[in-house]
């Protein structure tokens, strides 16, 4: 084990100063501004003081958690790396533009121009920090009124109500399935739909949105070749995004319902799964991922050029 592992607390006036050989943070909550401007300075000093002293590993580097909090930044981000990848065919981030403004009419101009159609889902640009999971389904143009912005506008793909979370600690993958939003249909004079993603994605709870018309069809357990681009797309993300301890939310496509006429639509067809990558997470809970405290210690020494442990030695 390590022979010290204190906390460092940002919100202590009191916390003592400690040498260091490695940082490992979770510093979105106090970077993105949720803690307040006094915890965002101290956050920023102790950022400085990691720079300086270039000895002391920071897992992960705050420059690269920094690129996602934009969505915007991240989604381009994520478009580059899986567009240069060897599985673009398999997988993509659905088409995506910034709406600045509540001008409706530059809006609807603004989303032809980068090929969305309705529905769309409307998403804050800060991707942490409050209200950053707070979402939105328009399906016309008048929904685009009722909407806070700025925002990410983005194309929402039916994926029978399914999201696969990857979660990634290095070298390792996992995979869950967690509840999303059910199929969409087309259809003028809905009323836009705001939800909250963590109320959605919760595991165990019944929420109206993510129960199924008839007429959609459950998709079945996932093929061994599905998890096998789900490794893919995870060690693709990790390289592009310099990360170690992230996840990856991956929706499946399918044709039923909105935005499925379109002869060049990227989900088109059952020949073959394709996947949309619709958001990256640094540090998730990892709640549901065996022997993480495990991997989490042998990427600590990895980095600190220590040797590993073999997993039948943890117990």
């Amino acid at each position: 084990m390590f022979t010290c592992c204190p906390e460092i607390d940002l919100t202590n006036d009191s916390t003592p100063a400690v040498k260091l050989d490695a940082v490992l943070h979770n510093m979105s909550d106090f970077l993105s501004g949720k803690k307040g401007l006094r915890l965002i300075d101290r956050a920023e000093t102790f950022y400085e003081h990691l720079l300086a002293n270039t000895n002391v590993v920071c897992i992960d580097p705050i420059v690269s958690v920094r690129r996602i909090f934009s969505r915007l930044d991240q989604l381009e981000l994520a478009k580059m790396s899986l567009e240069s990848s060897n599985f673009a065919d398999r997988a993509f981030v659905p088409e995506f533009c910034l709406l600045e403004s509540n001008d409706r009419w530059a809006n609807v101009h603004r989303l032809k121009e980068y090929g969305l159609r309705f529905p769309i889902i409307c998403k804050p640009i800060r991707a942490q920090g409050d209200g950053a999971h707070d979402m939105a389904v328009v399906f016309d143009e008048n929904g685009l009124e009722e909407i806070h912005y700025p925002v990410v506008a983005q194309r929402f793909i039916n994926h029978n109500a399914q999201l696969f979370k990857i979660s990634v600690v290095e070298e390792h993958v996992f995979t869950t399935q967690r509840p999303s939003i059910k199929n969409m249909h087309t259809s003028h004079g809905q009323r836009t739909l705001f939800f909250h993603t963590f109320l959605v994605s919760k595991d165990g709870h019944q929420y109206p949105l993510t129960k199924l018309d008839p007429n959609d069809k459950l998709g079945s357990i996932v093929p061994e070749e599905d998890e096998v681009l789900f490794a893919k797309i995870a060690t693709k993300v990790r390289q592009d995004f310099c990360l170690d301890l992230f996840s990856v939310d991956v929706i499946e496509c399918v044709e039923q319902g909105a935005n499925s006429k379109n002869a060049e639509d990227m989900c088109e067809g059952y020949k073959r799964r394709k996947f949309a990558v619709i958001d990256v997470n640094p540090l998730p809970s990892y709640k549901n991922v065996p022997h993480f405290h495990h991997h989490l210690g042998n990427l600590i020494r990895k980095k600190l050029s220590l040797p590993t442990i073999p997993l039948e030695d943890t117990d």
